[in-house]
């Protein structure tokens, strides 16, 4: 399983046709930030009780647990589709700027 730590520091490899790396690390210290606060109330949840002997009753129930996760991993899963769909469109884009005859954008 992934730390926050190690969603926080991951490093991409820049591209000429990349994402926008400002935006993919909002996003992944987004995602850690989420993950941080589900690891922290599973931990509360499953620690013991300082009275009484008795478990502490949980932060945040399994049900809500399970509930962010799948939205964690819907909006995963909506970024990368977004980001693949963008990539697409720049593709595009570069191959109509390609296209014989066509005057370059760059000339002055």
């Amino acid at each position: 399983m992934l730390s926050p730590d190690e969603i926080r520091v991951k490093e991409f490899l820049p591209t000429l046709r990349g994402y926008d790396a400002d935006e993919v690390r909002a996003f992944l210290f987004s995602i850690a930030e989420t993950v941080q606060q589900l690891q922290q109330g599973a931990a509360a949840a499953a620690a013991p009780a300082a009275s009484a002997g008795t478990q502490a009753s949980p932060v945040v129930s399994d049900a809500e647990l399970s509930s962010k996760v799948t939205r964690l991993a819907e909006e995963l899963e909506l970024a990368i589709w977004t980001m693949r769909r963008l990539e697409s469109a720049v593709l595009r884009l570069e191959e109509r700027l390609d296209e014989p005859g066509r005057p370059s954008i760059l000339a002055s």
